[in-house]
């Protein structure tokens, strides 16, 4: 439905309220109200005003229903001559409001989709006004004050000997409602702010505005009194059509960043440098690290305190078998307040906790451990060329050994050679030493340098490669994506359990991340950790690859040599604290944590607690080890044993020739 459409039916059912109700003279009281309410309406723009009326007003035809209604004509009438452009007014029943939203009153009117005979409307973007001035106003108000009518933006008209009685109301932090009374006259106003850090604590009252009614002789304010509640800095003064103002900026959290009083249970894990924890006698924790610094800061800008425990199931939060675990699931059954890690912001897990705002940036890394020369016992003189090249090798090998036995035999000039002969001719070339046995004829010679100069050839590039692993160690792993890791069926990747890479694989689109959730799985979920400790052990003694955020990767593996960060990064997210669903803490504490970060601080001590990473690619001289070189004592004594053994052979088979 259009807005001109909405604001049509507005129109009609005020006037339907009001337009056959006898006209009273209104008290003066009555219409400084209304002027004030047409001020505060300039001041703040709102988009639209809603009359709240009490169900004694709605039916009630006695004078004092007639005289209400009299006041909430007059309030649209000079609403509806506000400068601000657009505002639109419509009146609504207490009982809306206590049916757990705010609805007009349709009167089945065509054209408006209806709910029963209701319609919803925005209340979270107008104001709402409510006139306390009985016992009776005070049962309703209190009745329709809760859920999400606490965050609607309210103007109550009421007079001092009225708060006493407001105290009897839970007043959330988050709220926001103005309370207009009478100063000393019909023409001079205060407006309070009202508000608990908890249900538990004491209210706590403060004057942050004035209104000041304009003259009708000379068309300006009367001098007043500063809002003393209030620093100069934080107001604004502005004279409108009936008075002048003296109003805050809308941003209340300013005003409310003092929560003494306030005690939250935190519940934490630990993630250097993020949060390392260090275990108190009472069986808390103490935080320190770059959260630690943070929540520090918190307590001392706001004065709440807190006691952290570590998470009783070492968790971060995934829901497993519908029920969540970890520190959002503590968060969310109300066994702590408060979740103070660097938790990843997800849809799935914005559904059962609140974040605070993302003060923190992540992304993930993957490491695993650095190839050793213990890796290349067998292969550490192999390795230089490719399987397809040895391949080629030893063909070319056998080709150059026919090619010489065959010369041999159907040459009329060359000596006739056995296949041992050649063997040892084709091998001498290679080795580079040559061969005894010569070649007297052009074929033959060629044959030789040919074979003589694939040994130039190859032992360059042999030994070329050879000296410089000696000299740097095993190249790295050519796995650097986790498509790489999916194709080694050696290789397993894992996580922390209760991290959000659960839900991030499990859910995912791409086929890719399917298959390494699907891995998980079949291993009956065995490649996930409880610490970033039994990550460590794993990397360094299985085929196992660790995903975490880089700063843990970086904080934990980056000072060892042993291991090997992948260069590709996964996942960019926010990350924040996370509080129980709906808390009117979020707020104010955005406000202190957006202050903080705004002046670099966060940044400050990320650099203050992570450590410098050594660069493991600076070339170092260490001597060689027995473990390099086992290889080639391995083959020597296999040589040297089957030399024994073939001299044994010929040595029995020459005593049976010399019998015959």
């Amino acid at each position: 439905m259009s807005r001109m459409g909405f604001y049509s039916i507005c129109l009609l059912l005020v006037f339907e309220e009001v337009f056959f109700v006898k006209s009273e003279v209104m008290s003066s009281r009555d219409v400084i109200e209304v002027k004030l309410l047409s001020d505060f309406v300039d001041f703040h723009k709102y988009s639209h005003v809603c009359l709240v009326k009490t169900p004694e007003i709605s039916t009630n035809s006695s004078n004092r229903g007639r005289i209400r209604t009299q006041w909430e004509t007059q309030m649209f009438r000079f609403l509806g001559g506000s400068s601000n452009a657009g505002p639109y007014t419509c009146v609504t029943d207490v009982l809306s409001l206590v049916d757990g939203g705010l609805f007009l009153k349709t009167r089945s009117l065509p054209g408006l989709e209806k709910e029963g005979d209701k319609a919803p409307i925005d209340g979270s973007q107008g104001l709402l006004v409510y006139r306390l001035e009985t016992e009776s106003d005070l049962k309703w108000f209190r009745k329709m004050f809760r859920g999400k009518t606490t965050g609607y933006h309210w103007l109550l008209f009421t007079h001092d000997d009225f708060f006493a009685l407001l105290k009897t109301i839970f007043w959330p932090i988050s709220n926001k409602v103005t309370v207009a009374s009478m100063v000393d006259s019909t023409t001079d106003w205060k407006l309070s702010e009202i508000y608990q850090v908890t249900e538990a604590l004491e209210h706590r009252v403060s004057q942050v505005g004035r209104w000041t009614a304009h003259h009708e002789s000379s068309g300006n304010p009367k001098t007043f009194k500063d809002t003393e509640d209030l620093p100069l800095k934080d107001r604004r003064k502005r004279s409108f059509r009936y008075g002048m103002l003296d109003l805050p900026d809308t941003d209340y959290t300013k005003r409310r960043i003092n929560l003494t009083g306030l005690h939250l249970r935190c519940t934490t894990v630990e993630q250097a440098p993020m949060a390392v924890l260090k275990n108190n006698p009472d069986g808390s924790v103490t935080i320190i690290g770059v959260l630690g610094d943070l929540l520090t800061t918190l307590r001392e800008v706001t004065n709440l305190t807190y006691r952290c425990h570590r998470v009783k199931d070492g968790g971060w939060g995934s829901k497993v078998k519908g029920r969540w675990n970890g520190m959002i699931g503590e968060v969310k059954r109300g066994e702590a307040d408060i979740a103070v890690a660097a938790l990843d912001i997800t849809p799935e897990r914005s559904t059962a906790a609140d974040f605070l705002v993302g003060m923190l940036y992540g992304r993930y890394r993957i490491v695993m451990r650095r190839p050793s020369s213990a890796d290349f016992v067998w292969t550490a003189y192999v390795m230089q060329f490719q399987k397809n090249v040895w391949i080629v090798l030893g063909i070319t090998v056998g080709i150059l050994m026919v090619s010489m036995l065959l010369m041999s035999h159907w040459s009329r000039t060359e000596v006739s050679f056995s296949v041992s002969d050649v063997f040892i001719i084709v091998a001498g070339c290679m080795f580079g030493q040559g061969s005894s046995i010569a070649m007297k004829y052009t074929s033959g010679r060629l044959l030789l340098l040919s074979c003589l100069l694939l040994q130039i050839l190859l032992m360059a590039h042999y030994t070329s490669d050879l000296i410089s692993g000696l000299a740097m160690g095993p190249p790295l792993p050519s796995v650097n994506t986790i498509d790489d890791i999916n194709r080694n069926k050696k290789l397993t990747l894992g996580w922390r359990k209760g991290s959000s890479l659960g839900e991030v694989f499990k859910t995912s689109v791409s086929p890719t991340y399917r298959k390494v959730w699907t891995k998980v799985e079949e291993t009956n979920m065995e490649p996930l950790t409880l610490s970033m400790d039994e990550a460590f052990s794993k990397v360094l003694e299985e085929p196992y690859l660790f995903i975490s955020s880089e700063v843990a990767i970086l904080y934990t593996f980056g000072q060892d040599c042993r291991v090997y960060i992948l260069p590709t990064s996964y996942f960019p997210v926010q990350q924040s604290f996370a509080l129980k669903k709906g808390s009117p803490l979020i707020p104010i504490l955005n406000k202190v944590i957006l202050d903080i970060w705004s002046t670099g601080m966060i940044d400050k001590w990320k650099t203050k607690w992570s450590p410098a990473t050594s660069d493991c690619n600076i070339l170092e001289t260490k001597p060689i080890v027995l473990k390099t070189l086992l290889t080639i004592f391995l083959v020597l004594a296999s040589a040297m044993a089957i030399s024994v053994v073939f001299m044994l052979v010929e040595r029995r088979f020459k005593k049976g020739v010399s019998k015959f």
